[in-house]
């Protein structure tokens, strides 16, 4: 049979009738069908006749059906039967019919989508892959294109999203000119840099790099890339970008297309998926989902209209037995060193990946260790290190007297319970957060490195002097505090310093968060911080302020869950909420927040403790 000669009327497997035809690609034709036992419609994928006799061709094309079935999500296009026609001589599958577009076709429609409607598409899309990965299986070509939406058959719910082409290999001809640039300038625009050696080594995590990008479409309605948006796409220029220039900022590349700013939690995560060393991105599609939600606390359009359960991760639990988990709730990476290679090796692999794209089944072992943070934490000389740095000017200490504390919250998010009894020793902790004045002068006399200066950051800013230093890591915090003969909080400390005032949630008490209290729903109007003590409302009973709101506050403890059946040392904990905060609960003492301690966001800042 020649290819694509199936003609309405034609029948295959002896029930699905063609009706018309769909769509074509490199390896097989797609028609809509009529399933004549049950008159319903259905699309019936068919390989191309010139491939059939290339039993590993076969194998590829007919993996799709058994991949399909092994994927526990309503969110995979579902496989109604599938076997080899012996009249045609054709290997088919029969899915059912999605109506609606793709998510490029959406997105090209529509323009950019609200946050709201890309953690939607998202909730969806995770779950797919998510289950793909608990299965062992790696999708290696998501895009927008293979990303259905449709419309939703469910009250309250906008649209169906569906996740595409599991298991089928894109084979184009050779001689097919055309059919190869188009594989070779779409595809690699979502692939991770690993793919790109086509060494077979690939697994979930180039799924990941591929959701990050894809979330940056959906926020922007371009490509990360920017030779991703030239119409002469130029391939040395895209390899150049993937594995070598250094990765821009979201949000200044959010702005050279034309889009708003990426918010900063949001950018964090996407960082973290776009990452080159593979060994520092998120291990699966369900961590990533999680995290990205858990991100989502801090955006201010998307605190209040998420519920508190989806932030923390339990509602993307859909499959049954699935233990909802925090988001860093996974196997620390194992440190390593950024993967290089040629540019020989990227064109050879990207050439190669034009011609054969296919997904694959890979099944990966957990792996167990620590990421050592990558900003230095010594000091720059000899006498900086010799002996701690005179008494902060404009930092005074609060002694905190220790005593007892119900540290958590019973009816609060799963990752701030169980509620448990905790012994705190006495100690001194700052009244309010470590300035841009201090952390400058800290810098100034060698003891400290620079803050970050992205746009969103405090330091270079003369009239910000006396703001919160943000947009500094772990590291540079504690670097801080230890220049200084002191250290950062413990999460203990710093709840118990927040919470000592009474039982109530919040610093100052019971009494819900006003602007009077603390700095933060400013994202809205334009603003970033406050200046330091410009809340006295919200201070608590000993006089220590802005424990609620302006920055997250670093603290020294790694994360934990509170029953300790789950721990990654590779992140910490910072307490305390920020500027961008819409929802007041984001502001409680008890909520909690894990980062990788590389992190340098704009809404994190530290202050320092000293034991008595």
């Amino acid at each position: 049979m020649a290819d694509n000669t199936l003609t309405a009327g034609s029948v295959l497997g002896g029930d699905f009738e063609i009706v018309e035809p769909l769509a074509s690609g490199g390896m097989g034709a797609v028609y809509v069908a009529r399933q004549r036992s049950t008159g319903a419609t259905r699309a019936l994928k068919t390989m191309h006749a010139h491939l059939v006799s290339d039993a590993d061709f076969r194998k590829r094309f007919t993996q799709e059906a058994t991949i399909c079935t092994q994927i526990a999500s309503e969110h995979v296009v579902q496989v109604v039967a599938a076997g080899i026609d012996d009249q045609h001589s054709v290997p088919w599958i029969a899915m059912e019919y999605l109506r609606g577009e793709n998510l490029e076709a959406f997105v090209t429609r529509k323009g950019r989508l609200s946050l709201e409607e890309m953690i939607e598409v998202f909730l969806q899309v995770g779950h797919a892959v998510g289950a793909a990965h608990r299965a062992g299986i790696v999708h290696r070509d998501l895009k927008p294109e293979n990303i259905f939406i449709s419309p939703s058959q469910r009250v309250g719910e906008a649209f169906t999203v569906k996740v595409l082409d599991f298991g089928i290999a894109k084979i184009r001809s050779a001689s097919d000119s055309a059919a190869k640039q188009t594989s070779a300038l779409g595809t690699p625009l979502w692939m991770a840099p690993e793919q790109l050696r086509m060494t077979g080594d690939i697994d979930a995590r180039a799924d990941v790099w591929a959701l990050g990008l894809i979330a940056f479409y959906c926020l922007t309605g371009k490509s990360f890339w920017r030779a991703g948006t030239a119409e002469d796409v130029d391939l040395a220029a895209l390899v150049n970008e993937i594995a070598y220039a250094p990765l821009s900022n979201a949000s200044v590349r959010a702005s050279e297309v034309g889009a708003p700013g990426v918010p900063t939690a949001i950018r964090s995560w996407f960082e973290r998926c776009v990452e080159r060393d593979r060994e520092r991105r998120f291990p699966d599609a369900k961590v990533a989902l999680e995290g990205l939600l858990f991100a989502a606390k801090n955006v201010e359009s998307l605190a209040s209209t998420l519920s508190p359960a989806s932030i923390t991760g339990i509602a993307i639990a859909r499959t049954s037995g699935d233990t909802a988990r925090s988001p860093f709730d996974m196997a620390a990476p194992r440190a390593s060193k950024e993967q290089r290679f040629t540019p020989a090796q990227l064109m050879v692999g990207l050439v190669a990946v034009g011609g054969l794209c296919f997904f694959a089944l890979a099944r990966t072992q957990p792996e167990v260790a620590v990421v050592e943070p990558p900003h230095a934490a010594a000091p720059t000389s000899p006498a900086a290190a010799a002996a701690p740095l005179p008494a902060k000017d404009d930092s005074p200490m609060v002694i905190v007297s220790g005593g007892v504390m119900d540290q958590g919250r019973a009816d609060g998010p799963a990752d701030e319970g169980p509620t448990h009894r905790v012994s705190v020793a006495s100690f001194r902790m700052d009244a309010h957060e470590v300035t841009v004045a201090a952390y400058e002068a800290c810098v100034a006399r060698g003891a400290c490195t620079p803050a970050g200066t992205d746009d969103e950051c405090n330091s270079g800013h003369p009239d910000r002097a006396n703001h919160p230093i943000n947009c500094v890591d772990f590291v540079q915090a504690s670097a801080y505090c230890t220049a200084h003969g002191e250290r950062l909080p413990t999460e203990e400390e710093w709840e118990f310093a927040a919470r000592e005032d009474s039982d109530g949630l919040y610093p100052w008490g019971k009494e819900a968060p006003t602007s009077e209290h603390a700095c933060f729903q400013r994202v809205a109007a334009g603003l970033g911080t406050c200046p330091i003590m410009s809340h006295p409302k919200g201070q608590t009973r000993d006089g220590i302020h802005d424990l609620a709101g302006n920055v997250w506050e670093w603290t020294d403890t790694t994360f934990c869950t509170y029953d300790r059946k789950t721990c990654d040392p590779s992140m910490r904990m910072a307490r305390g909420g920020s500027y961008s905060a819409r929802a007041p609960e984001i502001l409680s003492g008890t909520v909690r927040m894990a980062y990788p301690p590389s992190t340098r966001g704009a809404i994190l800042g530290f202050r320092c403790v000293k034991t008595r």
